[in-house]
């Protein structure tokens, strides 16, 4: 990087400049108005704040409650469209469309403003969940869901970078828990709605439909409550910097690994022609996207000075293993309790409530004690040894454990889970430069969500060869697992004890692959750089991109802050204007 000199106390940060079509870059690779939408520098009054953090954590909980909510009610699904042999192409087709939009809205909200792309998100949830309800065949409901994943996608990076807009990495522990107790929550309630209303003369429609107006309630909170930036650069500037070829690329390729991924040991077997060239493609469409980022993009999707830190190498691998564990707790813990100890949909949505309540409270603690300390790792580590405690405790779930033991160790985990996410978050902004937030938040989602796919396609594969090699054979007929647990009550006892015993074990191996996996991340938490936050933009800026003082880079991270377009926000007495 090359140094620029030292500046006099009333001197500007360097300004890039546009003359005619040409748009500057500046030398980190960024356009020069890329970070004009950072906020952490406007004075907001406390009840403004808390408002906006409100709408944000609204928009988010919305998000998640779609997300989770069509779990329980697959069952009624599968029946009503006659889809069991596909159904789970509900769940594949939303995660695909979810993941792989992940990883470019982060640079597009750079480029086109963060307010925009969010309500725009939020249109496709709306439009995507409205044709969901009137699907009439499994293909209309899997192409409807999908659209629906692609807003959910960019609802879930948007509000948490304009979260990271609004605040200074020394105050996101004190807010985060606001954000994390309606993700928490989102996940615990969703799957109670979908579960009610399949039980309910409403039918699984509803599921859907019920999503509609709650989330055009969001859109009217974003727009009324988040404040607007001004995104300097004509139309046209901005169409010759973004990186199409990037983000066509990383779709692409995200796309055609996720297929065989998440389809791979139920909709197509893993020695399969079409699962073998899928991967072949997808890896090679990965390094031509790398090679593009590297030698071609301007602005490039992924900057790799993102990866320059180890910490940040090894946060990113934690956020894919803990997307693993999560996401096939909030699938197969449901599964145990409906399959194995026989619990209605509707409660086994219930019974899932300690570790997401503990999941909230714990994120709220925790992020009080990181504002408090100004430090991450101690408080990352803490979570990781609670969740690695509480993972080891489901080994021993079985189909006698008493509901007692079940509730701590999911309560244990849960703790662990409220310690970790949004702290190891933190941690990767730290060990990141400031005008890059963006990119690493929605990299850092991209990760965990391509974490879950994976976690389910694992859970999936092992779960479908110890049913085929367990259960009678008279059974062994039917076309998929999904069938097989909605007619468990119409089998004969001894039948029925069989099929519950083979879910069992193939359960049993599933819950085995969390504790090992977030020992992982416990061990290599030991070799995370602890860097204070109150220091951490001025530390990266100074030794990763150009030189600047201390006082400079807090306030601007060697780039200036556009004015809010809004009256009712003050700027701070010592900002340079």
């Amino acid at each position: 990087m090359r140094d620029t000199p030292d500046r006099g106390d009333h001197e500007q940060p360097p300004q890039d400049r546009t003359e005619g079509h040409e748009t500057s870059i500046d030398a980190n690779g960024s356009p020069a108005w890329v970070d004009t939408q950072d906020l952490s520098n406007n004075e907001f009054p406390l009840t403004r704040l808390l408002i906006i953090i409100g709408s944000l954590a609204f928009t988010l909980f919305v998000s998640l409650i779609d997300q989770n909510s069509v779990s329980t009610a697959l069952p009624e699904i599968a029946k009503d469209l006659n889809a069991f042999d596909s159904i789970s192409w509900v769940g594949t087709s939303f995660l695909i469309a979810n993941t792989s939009f992940q990883l470019i809205n982060g640079r597009l909200s750079d480029i086109f403003g963060r307010k925009a792309c969010l309500l725009i998100c939020l249109a496709l949830l709306a439009i995507g969940d409205l044709l969901c309800g009137f699907a009439k065949s499994a293909i209309q409901l899997y192409i409807f869901r999908g659209l629906a994943g692609i807003g959910a996608g960019g609802i879930n990076s948007l509000t948490m970078i304009i979260f990271a807009d609004l605040t200074t990495l020394q105050q996101r522990g004190k807010y985060q828990g606001l954000l994390e107790t309606n993700i928490a929550l989102g996940n615990g309630v969703g799957p109670l709605i979908g579960g009610a209303f399949a039980q309910s003369s409403a039918t699984w429609r509803w599921a859907f439909w019920f999503v509609v107006p709650v989330t055009c309630l969001a859109a009217f909170g974003i727009l009324s409550a988040v404040p607007k930036t001004q995104v300097q650069g004509s139309i046209k500037e901005k169409i010759l910097l973004t990186d199409f070829w990037g983000m066509i690329l990383s779709l692409g390729a995200a796309i055609i690994i996720l297929i065989p991924v998440s389809g791979g040991g139920s909709t197509y077997e893993w020695n399969s022609a079409i699962v073998i060239s899928l991967l072949c493609v997808g890896g090679i469409l990965v390094i031509v996207f790398i090679l593009v980022e590297w030698k071609v993009a301007r602005v490039p999707v992924i900057p790799f000075r993102v990866f320059e830190r180890t910490s940040a190498k090894i946060l990113f691998t934690h956020n894919f293993i803990t997307g693993i564990v999560y996401y096939m707790d909030l699938y197969y813990i449901p599964l145990y309790y409906q399959i194995v100890l026989g619990y209605a949909p509707l409660m086994s949505g219930v019974l899932v409530l300690p570790l997401i309540l503990s999941f909230s409270a714990s994120s709220t603690t925790a992020g009080l004690i990181l504002s408090k300390i100004g430090r991450c790792n101690p408080v990352v580590r803490i979570g990781y040894l609670l969740w690695t405690a509480g993972a080891g405790g489901r080994i021993a779930f079985g189909e006698n454990t008493s509901l007692g033991v079940i509730v701590v160790c999911l309560m244990i985990e849960g703790l662990g889970v409220g310690f970790s996410f949004q702290p190891v978050m933190i941690a990767l902004l730290s060990n990141t430069k400031k005008e890059d937030r963006a990119v690493v938040t929605g990299l850092r989602n991209f990760l965990r969500t391509m974490g879950g796919a994976v976690g389910l396609a694992i859970g999936a594969a092992v779960l479908n060869n110890l049913l085929t090699a367990n259960i009678p054979s008279h059974l062994a007929a039917k076309d998929a697992p999904m069938e097989l647990a909605s007619m468990l009550n119409t089998l004969s006892p001894s039948d029925k004890a069989v099929v519950v015993a083979a879910y069992m074990k193939g359960l049993k191996v599933v819950f085995c692959l969390g504790c090992p996996l977030m020992g992982i991340c416990l061990l290599s938490s030991a070799f995370l750089t602890d860097i204070p936050l109150a220091t951490a933009y001025a530390t990266n800026s100074m030794s990763q991109g150009p030189a600047c003082r201390n006082e400079d880079v807090e306030k601007t991270a060697c780039h200036r802050r556009d004015d809010v377009t809004e009256p009712a926000v003050a700027q701070t007495p010592n900002e340079t204007s």
